[in-house]
């Protein structure tokens, strides 16, 4: 899998990405493309640069399901199947 965010990213947060992406494809059965895809339009313009950046308190899991559904308390859910995902792409206004 290769990243090509569209947001700015160091090494640290390059591999971090790439981690979510994956678990993404594994977890969600989406394809690479959708999974970059889902990540860059979560994050596209946000600054992340830094070792002190809030994403870093959350592990990869929890912000592959906070990319992928739709501001539902998805950790409260037993079966994630009664979830709204998030729309990909998002729709232009």
């Amino acid at each position: 899998m290769k990243g090509n965010f569209k947001f700015k990213t160091n090494l640290e947060l390059e591999i971090f990405s790439l981690m979510i992406a994956q678990l993404m494809v594994d977890q969600f059965q989406i394809s690479d493309d959708e999974a970059i895809g889902r990540i860059s339009q979560f994050w596209e313009g946000k600054d992340l640069l830094g070792s002190i950046d809030v994403i870093y308190h959350e592990d990869c899991e929890y912000w592959a399901n906070q990319i992928y559904y739709d501001n539902e308390p998805w950790w409260r859910v037993e079966d994630k199947t009664q979830l709204r995902v998030r729309k990909y792409p998002k729709e232009k206004k």
